[in-house]
């Protein structure tokens, strides 16, 4: 009998250990659960406040909007503020290991635009609500940074050599359609940048900086009504300067021109109603809407 009762309290011992360890675990798997499948956001809350019947109601973007994003990285802000402040000569290779779509892609890398007029049009929309709004573009992009200053300095007595400059194309706020694009060099007669005015001979400009564009033709997707994986691209000039150019300054320029007609085609089919090329600039036919001026010494 009485190893019987000792092997009793050893059961009852072992359920209560079994118990503990499962009580223990119900409290860690939540936390486990939170740090390594739903990561913590660094994302500010983006809110606006409205007067609702006189009173006042607080509207805010909800996390389904960036749902299609990359995570929003932890650096983000020191980034921004490089890139706005001209603070790198090459916009790309951000942080080691992170790829540069992870900050390109964030609304909030082209805060001029989105502070003003993108949080308001977000804000308050909720997941799967009927699209109601008395805004919604039919087409509309816009790139970043537009204009570009480089001062080329011979070494060795020879000019010449390879320019390389980044910038990134997006879809406009609020435009539910599919743009296609195709990019080409101009270089015009004049034109002035920002404090910088230029006026040259088109063929020379044309003859000594051959440029490339990477990648030429592409097609930017919808911001609305929540942000597509592909809004925003990364766009690589390269510029080729020739060795014999003469001094003097100079001006390159990316346009916008009509879609090649099998990708138009293809893009028509697949898309119907929701595609659109964007075959002019929004700033006006014929001008450029990536600006690049280099003074050759």
């Amino acid at each position: 009998m009485k190893r019987r009762k000792k092997t009793s309290n050893k059961k009852f011992v072992f359920l209560g250990i079994l118990i503990i360890a499962i009580i223990a675990i119900g409290f860690f798997v939540p936390t486990l659960t939170g740090y390594f499948i739903e990561p913590e956001s660094y994302r500010p809350k983006h809110c606006i406040t409205t007067i609702v019947d006189g009173e006042k109601v607080e509207k805010c973007i909800g996390d389904f909007v960036f749902k299609n994003l990359p995570s929003y990285p932890k650096d983000f802000n020191d980034i921004w503020t490089f890139v706005y402040y001209n603070r790198l000569q090459v916009l790309e290779n951000f942080t080691a290991g992170v790829d540069d779509s992870a900050y390109y892609l964030q609304p909030e890398f082209y805060e001029d635009t989105f502070a003003t007029s993108g949080i308001q049009l977000y804000a308050g929309y909720e997941e799967n609500q009927p699209v109601n709004f008395s805004y919604m573009g039919i087409y509309g992009y816009g790139a970043y940074p537009m204009d570009f200053y480089r001062k080329i300095i011979a070494e060795g007595g020879r000019r010449g050599g390879m320019l390389k400059i980044v910038t990134f194309w997006y879809t406009s706020w609020g435009v539910s359609k599919y743009q296609g694009f195709n990019l080409e060099a101009v270089y015009p007669e004049e034109g002035t940048i920002t404090s910088w005015y230029v006026k040259q001979d088109p063929e020379i400009a044309r003859e000594y900086l051959k440029v490339d564009i990477e990648p030429k033709t592409f097609l930017l997707e919808p911001s609305w009504p929540i942000f597509h994986d592909e809004w925003a691209k990364k766009v690589i000039i390269n510029i080729d300067i020739s060795p014999e150019i003469p001094s003097g300054r100079y001006y390159v320029g990316l346009a916008t021109i009509g879609m090649p007609p099998d990708l138009n085609d293809k893009y028509t089919r697949e898309y119907r109603f929701a595609y659109v090329s964007a075959s002019t600039s929004p700033l006006g036919t014929g001008v450029p809407i990536i600006r690049i001026v280099l003074d050759i010494e």
